[in-house]
């Protein structure tokens, strides 16, 4: 099991989080896994996206899109950086894009701790 051992960077756009305990390979598994759960597809490259940019922009605010970029830099067993990144502002759904943009943003944040 990978244990949370603390934050590298963490800004309002991306997250760096660091963990310990656990093969990298395994730990990109934990990771692909949570973000199936969450109802993200994975697109490849470590990108995810949740809902339908085509819809986002038909509905704005009120259709829920995000997309994310996963990054796993494993300098050895004991400090593996996870990173997590927006691919999108949630401009497209204006103001209340933006915001729900940035509510995930922060829920992803938890979950990530839990990991």
């Amino acid at each position: 099991m990978a244990y949370f051992i603390g934050e590298d960077l963490v800004s309002s756009e991306r997250f760096v989080y660091v963990y310990s305990g656990l093969h990298p390979a395994d730990l990109e598994q934990t990771v692909d896994a949570t973000m199936k759960s969450l109802g993200y597809k994975h697109l490849g490259m470590g990108v995810y996206q949740y809902g339908s940019f085509g819809l986002r922009l038909l509905l704005g605010g009120f259709y829920k899109y995000f997309k994310f970029k996963v990054t796993l830099d494993a300098e050895d067993m004991n400090n593996i950086r996870v990173g997590l990144k927006k691919e999108s502002s949630g401009m497209s759904g204006g103001l209340l894009g933006v915001k729900r943009m940035n509510d995930e943003m922060k829920r992803l944040k938890n979950v990530f701790q839990q990991i």
